[in-house]
């Protein structure tokens, strides 16, 4: 059954990644990542709109499955104007859950991930993260990554972090997110000050159904170019096969 579930989830995420350029939808905009992975998959869109007239739009699809370890894999398109210049990236990733998180017990996975310009097929960057989760409450819940990524167009390394909050109602239908996060390392004539800085985002999901939800955030130097940002996203998730 894990085999079988393994080759759906990676079907639908390689029909998704190709279909995305045609539908120019978006994904999930959240940055901070969770150590949790669930056993059903997702569809999530966003579109994301900077005051300097940046946009970034994204689709992704991820299934998760068992196979020795809880398993997510996903793949994002994504389609941004930076500059007044466009372009298009793929981004495959997977998350390997290591140790389950509970109330004052820290859940532990590792995930990477890498960046492909579709118009050229090179890999612009990478990164390797470990993310944390400690559930404060059965309404309350704290992140925390930490990792290595590796910007290909600029040459440099950088250390990747991030933090973030959680805080749900008792129904589960309203979600409000506070997370800060960034890449660490020094600024030169190569490395623009803004794109080491910390960056900020904090969001209000709506999530009526346990299928789909709604989400609206606001974002500060998101991309590293020292705007202001306002997110829109949705997500979609269900099950195929059996567990």
């Amino acid at each position: 059954m894990c085999i079988v579930r393994a080759g759906l989830c990676a079907a639908l995420i390689v029909f998704f990644s190709l279909a995305a350029e045609a539908a120019k939808a978006a994904g999930t905009a959240y940055n901070v990542d969770t150590s949790e992975v669930s056993d059903s998959c997702k569809l999530e869109s966003w579109a994301s709109f900077a005051s300097n007239r940046d946009v970034f739009s994204a689709l992704s699809a991820a299934c998760g499955f068992e196979f020795y370890r809880w398993t997510e894999v996903a793949a994002q398109f994504d389609r941004s104007r930076a500059d007044g210049d466009w372009a298009s990236a793929f981004t495959p990733k997977v998350k390997i859950k290591l140790k389950e998180s509970d109330i004052g017990v820290f859940g532990l996975a590792v995930s990477t991930f890498g960046t492909f310009d579709t118009a050229t097929g090179e890999n612009t960057s990478y990164t390797v993260l470990v993310p944390s989760t400690v559930r404060i409450s059965s309404q309350t819940r704290v992140n925390f990554n930490i990792g290595y990524t590796r910007d290909a167009v600029l040459r440099r390394d950088f250390l990747a972090y991030g933090a973030g909050i959680d805080v749900r109602t008792l129904k589960n239908d309203w979600i409000a997110t506070f997370e800060v996060f960034g890449l660490a390392g020094n600024s030169d004539e190569t490395v623009n000050r803004s794109v080491v800085r910390p960056r900020a985002q904090v969001g209000l999901r709506w999530r009526p159904v346990d299928a789909w939800s709604a989400d609206i955030l606001y974002g500060r130097n998101l991309n590293g170019e020292n705007a202001h940002w306002i997110t829109f996203a949705t997500a979609y998730r269900f099950s195929i096969g059996g567990k």
